[in-house]
């Protein structure tokens, strides 16, 4: 009724029909702009005003393979109003030789430094904590883990001065109190560089 953005939840499937996740819209706050630019970045469980992407020009990245996080939390920052239909309406498929479940290294990994940059920009100062919270869920976790996969250290290492130079006081922020033991003990170590006890706890 009257919102710009519509989100709900999703499935992943392998290509036999297999669950293979569940994406949630986590309700951290009584704002839901705030939850909807933390959630998951993916734009295909969204209904969305055209207005909102033709009007301030947040297109897609070409040739990109982080290209939603470059602009779909961004949408948020621009609608006046969302709402959340509880539920599963969408299901993707997941195919084993995508990008992300490559067994070789792929450079276009490191796409996801342009696409956060370009995510900053879109921002203008507004929603500092929630993207605040992009960067260690997208950068610090999700992307180290990818690199420290590939012994691509001196990736981490620019991970780690993004988040000094950036957001110092990066473990101070509400969304990330609020994550499971697991992922804020990977995020400390990826930030303090603690490789040994990374690998021991990622055989677990």
């Amino acid at each position: 009724k009257g919102f710009d953005i519509v989100v709900c939840d999703a499935k992943g499937i392998d290509e036999n029909g297999n669950i293979l996740n569940t994406i949630v819209f986590n309700e951290y706050t009584n704002d839901n702009i705030k939850n909807y630019i933390v959630n998951s970045s993916g734009p295909c469980w969204k209904l969305i005003k055209s207005s909102i992407v033709k009007d301030n020009k947040l297109t897609f990245y070409e040739n990109h393979i982080y290209e939603d996080v470059a602009v779909v939390p961004a949408w948020g920052v621009y609608a006046n109003s969302i709402g959340y239909v509880s539920g599963t309406y969408y299901y993707y498929l997941i195919r084993n030789n995508s990008t992300m479940n490559q067994v070789s290294y792929n450079k276009k990994l490191e796409d996801i430094f342009d696409s956060l940059d370009n995510l900053s920009k879109l921002f203008d100062n507004k929603y500092s904590e929630e993207l605040e919270y992009i960067y260690i869920d997208h950068l610090l976790h999700a992307a180290s883990l990818r690199f420290f996969k590939f012994n691509k250290l001196d990736m981490i290492d620019k991970i780690v001065k993004i988040m000094n130079d950036k957001f110092p006081n990066w473990n101070k922020n509400s969304y990330f109190k609020k994550q499971g033991i697991k992922y804020k003990i990977v995020c400390n170590l990826f930030y303090r560089k603690k490789y040994k006890l990374l690998k021991l706890m990622l055989k677990k």
